[in-house]
């Protein structure tokens, strides 16, 4: 999400077309740049060439607020897949989150805890039994860090992928880091895997915002290194 403090006079209009999603790319990119520290996913061109080329059946519900100047204030970039073809139904569950990305659960079944990437922190939430979630709490908060994919080990500490900064964390509740894997390029992902769940595999590349150089870098790789303490929980 991308925002700016203005006055509370405002409007609100849903982009829900790509031809819609390609005229905010000049204001989108200067909230983006009046941001203390804007990072690589906060960009237009990431999040337009992400939805064109990965959306798989979702549609786009992109949510822009307007001041009552016509300047843009907001841009919450969303979207959304019909459930009702996997015979379910969904429902929100937590609200409030920047950009969520990795998830685990812990062995038995009571925590969730989610990597904002852009909130800097993991946030752990309880699992009811119907599946709803409370008693948030901040898990770790980790200054300076973009966390994107996760796991967790039988210690309960969790490894955390850092694209930005190049590496993978060791992070205990609280936020202490324990230790760090460098990258080549950006992290994306890690999982703890392997007969004993020992071996970090851990999923790094360029990252760039056009799909085409992105092939032609050819740099994604899944390294390993081994570790003391075993995987648990889910993922």
């Amino acid at each position: 999400m991308c925002w700016r403090s203005v006055p509370s006079a405002h409007s609100t209009k849903l982009v829900t077309t790509l031809e819609e999603f390609e005229a905010l790319k000049e204001p989108w990119n200067k909230l983006v740049g009046d941001m203390e520290c804007p990072e690589i996913f906060y960009f237009w061109e990431w999040n337009f060439h992400y939805f064109r080329h990965y959306r798989g059946g979702a549609r786009l519900f992109i949510v822009v607020v307007r001041h009552s100047s016509g300047e843009i204030a907001g841009i919450a970039p969303l979207c959304v897949h019909d459930v009702r073809r996997f015979g379910g139904r969904a429902r929100v569950v937590a609200d409030g989150l920047l950009f969520p990305n990795g998830c685990v659960i812990t062995p038995d079944g009571g925590t969730l805890i989610v990597g904002e990437t852009f909130g800097a922190r993991l946030t752990a939430f309880r699992i009811a039994p119907d599946g709803s979630l409370h008693s948030r709490r901040t898990w770790a908060a980790l200054p300076g860090k973009s966390p994107d994919g996760i796991c967790l080990d039988a210690d309960g500490a969790i490894w955390v992928a850092s694209p930005p900064t190049r590496e993978v964390l060791r992070v205990r509740a609280g936020g202490e880091i324990t230790h760090r894997v460098a990258t080549r390029n950006q992290a994306i992902a890690c999982m703890l895997g392997g007969a004993d769940r020992r071996e970090l595999f851990v999923l790094s590349g360029h990252v760039s915002f056009d799909p085409a150089k992105a092939r032609s870098y050819r740099s994604g790789r899944i390294d390993s290194v081994r570790v003391d303490v075993p995987g648990t929980g889910a993922p």
